[in-house]
């Protein structure tokens, strides 16, 4: 009896030792394995986290006078922010907005330009001899958006549609933006807002109504 219990002492002696033994050592060398591929992991993660990222690329856009007093009469005016992210303004334009005066609109005008997203163009005196016919505001933003190509011009004024379209530069106005913002999930409806810009005595022709409507289906 008491060398069954002798040998099982033995045994379980043996057996732990052998068993702790080869478990840490095992255990030891798969600890040390998985260590270090959790440290590769980790670097290869860090070295993902720490890559530049693919900035968003945006079209530069620049807005004559007509859009952003439409959007400021109706206080649409952030959904150029949501939309365009920034929206530059030519020395003529901010001219023409009477920007930093007790002028109606002017106020939200300010504080677009203050939070950034609203930015002035510095006076450059750039016009071509075909935008002669056109007020200042118009001319100067043809000329810059003429000098970078891609840019989109938000513009309203019937006679400088015209010359961006003979120019080939991409444009809309404001009820495109319109359009484009209820697109998006900005804006609920459209028709609405261009209703409350006819009371407000902002100028939208019948056609431009009527392919807001069809585009926004309402």
């Amino acid at each position: 009896t008491c060398h069954a219990s002798g040998g099982s002492g033995s045994g379980y002696k043996g057996g732990y030792k052998g068993g702790y033994k080869g478990g840490y050592k095992g255990g030891r060398k798969d600890g040390r394995k998985d260590g270090r591929n959790n440290r590769r992991t980790a670097r290869s993660k860090a070295g993902r986290k720490n890559q530049p990222q693919a900035p968003v690329v945006r079209p530069a856009v620049i807005a004559d006078a007509g859009p952003l007093i439409a959007l400021t009469k109706v206080k649409r005016l952030g959904l150029l922010k949501r939309l365009f992210g920034q929206v530059s303004v030519t020395a003529a334009v901010a001219d023409e907005l009477r920007l930093g005066s007790a002028a109606p609109g002017a106020a939200a005008l300010d504080a677009a330009l203050a939070a950034g997203w609203l930015v002035r163009l510095p006076h450059t005196g750039v016009t071509l001899a075909a935008h002669q016919t056109l007020d200042a505001g118009e001319a100067s933003c043809l000329a810059a958006a003429a000098a970078t190509p891609g840019t989109l011009f938000l513009i309203d004024e019937r006679l400088g549609r015209r010359e961006v379209q003979r120019l080939n530069i991409p444009h809309t106005g404001t009820a495109g933006i319109l359009c484009a913002a209820k697109e998006l999930g900005y804006l609920d409806a459209v028709l609405p807002v261009l209703g409350a810009l006819t009371a407000a005595g902002y100028f939208l022709s019948d056609a431009v109504i009527g392919d807001a409507r069809q585009r926004a289906g309402e």
